[in-house]
């Protein structure tokens, strides 16, 4: 049986273990939860770019319907050109012809002003529907992206951090506990043999043996049916933070059939 101080530094060193790997499995459940936040604002980001660029289209389909209306008024009033052209030669043996044409070149400005007007104004309009819009994709494009800048560097220093952390507290070894069972099983059955010294009517045997392990516990790996048992590495964590394995074994009395 191993001493009294072997026994307590393995113990130690099991403790260790399991409190790095409880920090580590926190830290990583952190980066995570933050991933998928920075994640969520990404896409929300994206969401609002998308919006904005549907709302420019929008816009400008508004200002291909307001030219089409421009390019109606303009045929209307080359129309009304026309018309007058006409009128002027039939009435231009009458008298009255100044009186008419000057009404219908009053009417031609008012409406040359009026639709100049109406080009300014949706020019206007659309000038600055189309630079707000531009401007606010433009801020939450760059905040979104600087977001995720900063939680992209946090999160490479932490992972760093987490990186140099595993690199101070490492793992010692790691064994199957049907391995360790039965390698202390073969020690019993060893010591179970009792033979008297020379000149002595007795002898000394070992009959049960009790063994306490500290360590963590993994899941079965890739390729493995059994589950790990992990040994850290000395003053690293914390006796308290880890499991326990106890094991108990006894010498049990082989029962033979009686021969004829």
């Amino acid at each position: 049986m191993p001493p009294p101080e072997e026994l307590e530094r393995v113990k130690l060193e099991l403790a260790q273990v399991r409190t790095q790997l409880n920090l580590v499995e926190q830290s990583r459940r952190e980066l995570t939860f933050k991933l998928e936040a920075a994640t969520k604002d990404l896409q929300e980001a994206r969401q609002s770019l998308a919006r904005a660029e549907a709302l420019t289209a929008e816009l400008k389909q508004r200002v291909e319907v307001t030219q089409g209306r421009v390019r109606e008024l303009e045929a209307a009033l080359a129309k009304t050109q026309e018309e007058l052209r006409l009128k002027e030669a039939e009435l231009g043996s009458l008298r009255t012809i100044k009186e008419v044409a000057e009404v219908w070149k009053r009417e031609r400005d008012q409406a040359l002003q009026d639709l100049a007007q109406v080009k300014a104004d949706v020019e206007r309009q659309v000038s600055q529907a189309v630079k707000a819009a531009l401007e606010q994709v433009t801020r939450e494009h760059e905040a979104a992206s600087q977001a995720w800048q900063a939680e992209r560097l946090k999160l490479k220093e932490e992972i760093a951090h987490l990186q140099d952390r595993l690199a101070e507290r490492g793992v010692v070894g790691h064994v199957f506990p049907t391995d360790l069972a039965g390698r202390l099983a073969g020690v019993l059955e060893g010591l179970a043999e009792g033979r008297a010294a020379p000149g002595k009517q007795y002898a000394a045997a070992l009959t049960s043996l009790e063994v306490e392990a500290r360590g963590v516990l993994e899941a079965p790996r890739a390729g493995e049916t059994e589950p790990r048992f992990v040994t850290p590495e000395a003053g690293k964590v914390e006796p308290g933070a880890l499991s326990t394995l106890r094991m108990t074994f006894r010498l049990l009395p082989t029962v033979r059939a009686e021969e004829d």
